[in-house]
């Protein structure tokens, strides 16, 4: 928004409110006389101009606020300093008119109190109607703004929802689970109980997933663990996972499935073997990151990739108007940062 280019609306209430604050101000100034040749000539532009330099700091001042207070919930606070600036603006400026004309006894005009004080008050409350017309507008695009962030923000949560199902229900990963599961169930029908149960939970965590914007931290490193028993029953020792997160952070929140997605990047890029297993750490950086690193041992074949899982975090992030993920990348280390809300 460019602070010092006046909106629609305002011009719009500029135009209806200044001509009846130059009429009423030159009535105040000179009673009977006003009709008189001289005051509709000299003093009527004169005002009109005045009124237009003062409108033009008011609107300044609002831009001024809105830049440094734009969000929806600042609003008490840029409407309190928006309706005290607006009323000293109107009150200095309209007394400084008063003083000026009597200075110079501009067209014969002396100085009565009595008729300041009702250009002020008539005066402050046009100026409180332009000012509540201006702001109104403002809250109604933000909160139309709102809307549509919201809106997307629940379409990339489908997205991610659906990008997670697609990944595991693919039929490569269904025959691998499924594969897995059978062996298990001829070897050791604990162990393949207890694979049966996380796999369902897995996708009943990824089916319930839609309905969620954001989602505690505690919860998702649960899904996190049942997701890797997966992993780890199709990868034995190739895989390894740690997971270093204070307990204290269960309760803060992080979009839903962004471990997941992290998690599926890194197992879906790198060479996993028993001779060369892949190490996977999730931990907290204080209380505002959580990294999700792994050694790097990229495919020799690449996978195909548009980097959708991470574009996906980004934009959610960017829409709740949070920090950006960190992405690193070293010779030996591939890692992401995400911010923890709070």
């Amino acid at each position: 928004m460019n602070p010092y280019k006046p909106a629609r609306i305002e011009w719009i209430t500029f135009f209806a409110i200044a001509p009846v604050l130059v009429t009423m101000m030159n009535i105040l100034l000179f009673g009977n006389r006003v009709a008189i040749h001289d005051i509709l000539l000299y003093s009527f532009p004169a005002i009109f101009l005045y009124i237009f330099i003062s409108w033009y700091l008011h609107v300044m001042v609002m831009h001024l606020l809105r830049l440094k207070y734009p969000l929806f919930n600042q609003t008490r606070k840029r409407i309190l300093l928006l309706f005290s600036s607006h009323i000293f603006l109107t009150s200095s400026s309209l007394l400084l008119i008063f003083i000026t004309y009597d200075h110079f006894h501009i067209l014969g005009y002396h100085i009565d109190y009595s008729q300041i004080k009702w250009c002020l008050i008539i005066s402050i409350l046009l100026t409180l109607v332009a000012t509540g017309s201006w702001e109104g507008s403002y809250i109604y695009q933000l909160w139309k703004e709102s809307l549509r962030e919201k809106e997307l923000l629940q379409k990339r949560t489908l997205q991610n929802e659906f990008d997670a199902l697609k990944s595991q229900v693919n039929p490569h990963f269904l025959f691998n689970s499924l594969n897995s599961l059978s062996s298990l169930i001829h070897e050791n029908p604990k162990d393949a109980e207890k694979f049966l149960d996380e796999m369902s939970s897995v996708y009943r965590y990824i089916l319930k997933n839609n309905e969620l914007e954001l989602s505690e931290i505690g919860t998702e490193i649960s899904f996190i663990q049942s997701y890797y028993h997966l992993l780890k029953t199709r990868y034995t020792d190739g895989l390894n996972l740690k997971i270093e997160v204070n307990a204290n952070l269960n309760e803060y929140l992080i979009p839903p499935l962004s471990l997941q997605i992290l998690v599926e990047n890194a197992v879906k890029h790198n060479i996993i073997l028993r001779e060369a297993p892949l190490h996977l750490l999730i931990k907290n950086i204080g209380n505002d990151w959580l990294v999700v690193s792994n050694n790097l041992q990229r495919k020799i074949a690449k996978v195909p990739s548009n980097k959708v899982g991470l574009k996906n975090i980004a934009s959610k992030y960017k829409l709740l108007g949070k920090q950006d993920i960190i992405i690193n990348e070293t010779e030996s280390e591939f890692s992401v940062q995400i911010p923890i809300i709070k």
